[in-house]
């Protein structure tokens, strides 16, 4: 007599060789705010809860920094964005493929350059995977900025280079958080 999938003792042993075998891993995204984009519909993958990492007194960040400016990668477009935009998807992946490399992402400060105003500026975007630091600047200059400085003067990257203050480029790996 073959073994039989409705067999509790079968089903038991062959799940627990899938669930074995098998590896439970999250992925975080934003849904992009650019309606009017020509590819439609997309979103930003950001690194796992390092961007948008619940602060230990919700109060305290909700007065200091409610929202950090993400830059798409794929239209380019900065919009404000909260914790509570990020959306987790999770999969399943066996345990000997390597989990989906986190993204890294690069935060660049600068200053607003309307005359009188020097206010410092902090974005985020997400490096593409072949990208060079050297573009993902190109790309922040050649982005389309909705949101404005603590002054409300609407920004956009800076031309003159003297303006940024810093580049940072933080390398997130899996499981780290």
């Amino acid at each position: 007599m073959s073994p039989s999938l409705f067999n509790p003792d079968v089903t038991w042993r062959i799940g627990r060789k899938i669930s074995a075998a098998m590896k439970s891993a999250s992925q975080y995204a934003l849904d992009c705010k650019n309606l009017y984009c020509a590819i439609g519909p997309h979103e930003i993958r950001i690194p796992a809860s390092k961007l948008f990492e619940p602060p230990p007194n919700p109060s305290l960040r909700a007065a200091k920094h409610p929202y950090e400016n993400i830059a798409c990668p794929l239209c380019k477009h900065v919009y404000e964005y909260t914790y509570g935009d990020v959306r987790c998807h999770s999969f399943q992946t066996k345990d000997q493929d390597s989990t989906r490399a986190e993204p890294s992402c690069i935060s660049v400060e600068f200053v607003c350059d309307e005359p009188d105003c020097k206010t410092p500026v902090l974005v985020h975007t997400i490096r593409g995977g072949t990208e060079s630091r050297k573009e993902v600047i190109e790309r922040l200059r050649q982005s389309v900025f909705h949101v404005f400085c603590l002054n409300y003067h609407l920004l956009h990257f800076p031309r003159d280079a003297r303006l940024v203050i810093r580049i940072q480029e933080t390398p997130l790996h899996p499981g780290l958080g």
